[in-house]
């Protein structure tokens, strides 16, 4: 069955970042303790986020703050080309991120994605870090986004392909017609995926 929709992860995969929240905390100069609390599933993702609202307001964070945080990512490597060839062969590319959309939309634009979904970061008159919208909560956010988007189109699940990198992906990666693990961060991803690649051209071979 034709390929008629790709998913792709940012963070990991599309860009050389494996999480672009550290970047921000990182930049920040904030802890992370919390974050290995997430991964290790002793905390939820709406917990993680409630966390970071709260040092962010505390520490009066603004949009400059963040788009300078942001600003040089780079790029995996083919990925411009891949996705060129895949729009040239009428592919709907989607972007089904946790990122933040100040980010997020910059490369999705870049790259001339047809839909991108993302963390939407909410700002006060004078430009202050005020809220989060989540539009993408966690890999269980991921899946609904990316079951809804398919209705959407009218496309089969079985003509998709997922592309991702992280345990925030195994949702979706388990519903794809095929699914991808580009540079796995974690055993269980490799247990579920029908490849494993470390170079994105290689997807282009299963596209008819």
């Amino acid at each position: 069955m034709a390929i008629k929709l790709i998913v792709f992860d940012l963070d990991g995969t599309l860009i050389e970042w494996e999480n672009s929240w550290n970047i921000i905390r990182d930049s920040l100069g904030l802890t992370k303790e919390y974050v290995k609390a997430y991964i290790s599933k002793k905390m939820t993702y709406f917990e993680l986020k409630d966390k970071d609202k709260k040092h962010w307001i505390e520490k009066g964070v603004k949009k400059d703050d963040l788009e300078e945080a942001l600003k040089n990512y780079k790029m995996n490597s083919h990925v411009e080309f891949v996705i060129k060839e895949l729009k040239r062969k009428n592919i709907k590319i989607v972007m089904i991120s946790e990122a933040p959309c100040l980010l997020a939309n910059k490369i999705g634009k870049r790259l001339g994605f047809d839909y991108i979904f993302c963390t939407d970061i909410l700002f006060n008159d004078d430009n202050e870090f005020k809220d989060y919208k989540l539009n993408v909560p966690g890999p269980l956010g991921k899946l609904k986004v990316f079951k809804d988007i398919c209705k959407e189109l009218n496309i089969n699940i079985e003509e998709t392909m997922v592309i991702g990198d992280h345990m925030n992906d195994i949702e979706m990666l388990k519903e794809a017609g095929i699914s991808i693990a580009y540079d796995s961060k974690i055993k269980e991803l490799d247990e579920i995926v029908d490849l494993k690649i470390e170079d994105m051209r290689e997807i282009l071979k299963y596209i008819d």
